[in-house]
């Protein structure tokens, strides 16, 4: 697995880099399948899961929670991390 720090990926991608690039991944044989939703009923909270892959060459998952109730805490109410 190769980690990219955001000072990674500031100095390797240019904004319309990263335009270019998702243009031409969505063109090709990129795999996204639905997301996954799952509420947490008991605290509120929603849980996202979003796979996508290309071939056997990269493969990732988007995972978000989604805290309403953070926004009363002076906290932020969506959190998310790209895998």
């Amino acid at each position: 697995m190769r980690v990219l720090s955001a000072s990674d990926l500031h100095q390797g991608f240019s904004y319309p880099d990263l335009i270019e690039a998702l243009r031409m991944g969505f063109q090709t044989d990129l795999v996204v399948p639905p997301r996954h939703h799952h509420s947490m009923v008991h605290s509120g909270a929603t849980l996202l899961l979003m796979p996508a892959w290309k071939a056997v060459q990269f493969t990732g998952v988007k995972v978000v929670g989604v805290y309403p109730e953070n926004t009363g805490k002076g906290l932020p109410s969506v959190q998310g991390s790209y895998f």
